[in-house]
This record gives structure tokens, sequence and C-alpha cells, in this order.
């Protein structure tokens, strides 16, 4: 389930970070980046509360939680996890930056090594109308915090 919620923030940092083109400019197509992305153990919320038999049969286990991230002047992550099954679940993050915000959405499995990528659904302020897809890497997880890397691919005029 903490793969689940990395994947989350990451996606949504993804998509803040891509829109940077401002109103009035040429169009820009493609440009990438990647964030550093912390989930503090302590910032992260489970309904039902996480125990280790997982949640009772038949019912939905919802995660969310905040955190932090590196690059492109730094923000926060908000993200919320919904476990569709033992080994799937659907991410929703929205990544805060100085001059607006990028969300994205997608899928996460907690199968080792395989590949976690998000699209980017959009944005605010100079973010508005962001797409593209967002890569999660280099996971590592501890008692206190779960850290990862994501890179952003945008797609038309947001991608620099």
């Amino acid at each position: 389930m903490r793969k689940v919620l990395v994947l989350a923030a990451t996606v949504a940092c993804a998509a803040v970070a891509s829109s940077v083109a401002l109103a009035g400019q040429p169009a820009r197509h493609g440009g990438s980046f990647t964030l550093h992305v912390t989930l503090p153990t302590s910032a992260q919320l489970f309904n039902p509360p996480l125990t280790s038999a997982g949640p009772p049969p038949g019912e939905l286990l919802l995660l969310g939680g905040t955190g932090s991230f590196t690059g492109k002047g730094g923000g926060t992550v908000y993200y919320k996890v919904a476990a569709v099954s033992t080994d799937t679940a659907m991410v929703d993050a929205v990544l805060k930056f100085k001059s607006g915000t990028i969300t994205a959405s997608g899928l996460t499995t907690e199968q080792t090594g395989d590949p976690e990528s998000y699209a980017i659904t959009g944005g605010t302020g100079r973010y508005a109308g962001a797409r593209g897809e967002i890569v999660q890497s280099n996971d590592t997880a501890n008692d206190t915090q779960e850290t990862f890397d994501l890179t952003f691919s945008f797609t038309g005029r947001h991608g620099r």
C-alpha cells in the first residue's frame, strides 16, 4: 500500500511541474523534468485503519496524505489511493507549486519491479491544461517515510 501512496504523490508532482508555459507564448511540445518526493509516514491516513491482515473482505481501503517534493522550486503533494484489489489501486494526486497546481491519475500495483506511470490530467494557474505522463522510480521506504522520483514528460504546450 505504501507504493500506492508514493505513486499518487508522484503523479501529482509531475503534472504541476510540466505546465510552465505562460499565456500568450508560442505553443511548446515535449519537455521533461524529474522531482524527488518524500511522504512522511506520520502524514498518511487510512480508512479503515491499516492492519497486517488488510481490510475486511468486501471493504474498500482508502489511503491519503501529504508530502513534499524538491525540484522546480519545491512544493506540496496531496494524494488519495483507493485499493480496488489485493495488489491494485487507483491513485489521484495534486502537486502544488507557487504558481499553480498539476493533477495526475492512474493505477498502481504492489508488484515488485513493475513500472508505474500516471496520466497528467490537468492543472491550474501557470499549469492550466497540462497533459502528459509521469513515471515513478527509485522507490525507498522505511518506518518514517517513503521517497521516490517522478519523471514528467509533457505533451502539448506545457513542457518546459
